[in-house]
């Protein structure tokens, strides 16, 4: 139904009519329409005459003579997608806002993101902000990724079951195939997975005592870093 039909007050009057005779299922007249709202500047007879051209268009209808109005079927359609229209824009600014805030959040480093964060719940709460990054060693290992970058470099990824990722590259003296990769991050994975980083860190040569491996130099140089993982500097996303 082209918007262009229906002036802003006929769109306000109609829209109002169909809440209230979907909440009272019963005819709507002009004072009922008045008392929904007492702030809007209409006359009871403005609101009559805006009825009547709204029945001339085919949107409301009249029961009968003394009764008040009902929507139509072209109405109703007008009212769902005159609300479908005013939905769909705030939804797609989130999006675009969304996408916005995700592009700057790339740029920046895990303290400057806390720093902001805290500002902005200082200046929404009118009160002292503060933000505390998760404990990286009290994080529970969700799953370990193996990375082929070179021959002799790869990148050791750790995920935690809350969202804090950690990656570093790693230098094995010998040559690594993709498929040994595979096969130590899957192995790594079953022993590990679930533990805390901490209980990893103090018991991973433990769990993979008896572990085989196509490669025992990937594992033991991948083994070393496991262990330095607190020890390193912070680079958590």
């Amino acid at each position: 139904v082209p918007r262009d039909q229906l002036s802003e007050r006929e769109e306000l009057i109609l829209a109002t009519l169909v809440r209230a005779h979907v909440e009272t299922g019963a005819p709507v007249g002009s004072t009922a329409l008045l008392a929904r709202d007492p702030h809007v500047d209409i006359s009871a007879a403005t609101v009559r005459k805006t009825l009547a051209s709204l029945e001339d268009k085919g949107y409301v209808r009249q029961p009968h003579t003394s009764a008040g109005r009902l929507p139509t079927n072209r109405g109703y359609r007008f009212f769902v997608a005159q609300t479908i229209e005013s939905v769909e824009q705030p939804i797609l600014d989130v999006a675009h806002q969304r996408r916005e805030i995700e592009r700057q959040l790339q740029q920046l480093s895990a303290d400057e993101i806390h720093g902001q964060l805290a500002e902005i719940i200082g200046d929404v709460t009118m009160q002292l902000g503060l933000v505390l990054a998760p404990n990286f060693e009290q994080g529970q290992l969700a799953r370990l990724e193996l990375v082929h970058l070179t021959d002799r470099r790869l990148l050791l990824v750790v995920n935690l079951s809350a969202g804090l990722v950690r990656s570093l590259v790693i230098e094995v003296g010998t040559s690594v195939e993709r498929r040994d990769l595979e096969g130590v991050a899957a192995r790594l994975n079953e022993r590990l997975g679930g533990l805390t980083i901490s209980e990893v860190q103090n018991t991973v040569r433990e769990r993979i005592g008896d572990m085989a491996c196509g490669s025992p130099e990937l594992l033991r140089v991948v083994v070393d870093e496991i262990e330095a993982l607190g020890q390193r500097p912070a680079d958590d996303v």
